[in-house]
């Protein structure tokens, strides 16, 4: 199952969102259900290169088959403390609940289609059925 969630607690931002997040609690869940690999961007309305990389982010983490979560840090300032998010953007990477991978600070789209490309799991080979002599 692969879920693309832009978080607001205020909702702002829910053109781009096909889904919100809720609570601090949703988030939690989602990271403890290991289900999936979860990547989670950190911004802030005020960081210029937080918004830059935002509007590609949903894109990149849909095409590399991730569930991905942007958190505003102004909104969600306790989950930003939990994860230690000093700076922005970050960009953490969940696996099975736990943070597997770290980027922070400014990144083209082509960088982080190649950091996404190095974290995400290995798409399940497409079996075809054989032909017939």
């Amino acid at each position: 199952m692969n879920q693309n969630i832009f978080a607001s607690p205020t909702g702002d931002n829910a053109a781009t969102a096909p889904r919100r997040l809720a609570s601090e609690v949703e988030f939690e869940r989602l990271l403890q259900s290991g289900e999936e690999d979860v990547v989670a961007l950190f911004v802030a309305p005020w960081s210029r290169s937080g918004q830059r990389i935002a509007e590609d982010f949903a894109e990149r983490v849909t095409r590399h088959r991730l569930a991905g979560v942007t958190i505003d840090v102004d909104a969600w300032s306790d989950l930003a403390r939990r994860y230690d998010v000093t700076a922005l953007p970050s960009i953490l990477h969940f696996r099975r609940g736990q943070i597997a991978a770290r980027r922070i600070g400014e990144m083209s789209a082509a960088d982080l289609d190649d950091w996404l490309a190095e974290i995400a799991p290995p798409a399940a080979p497409v079996q075809r059925p054989r032909r017939r002599s």
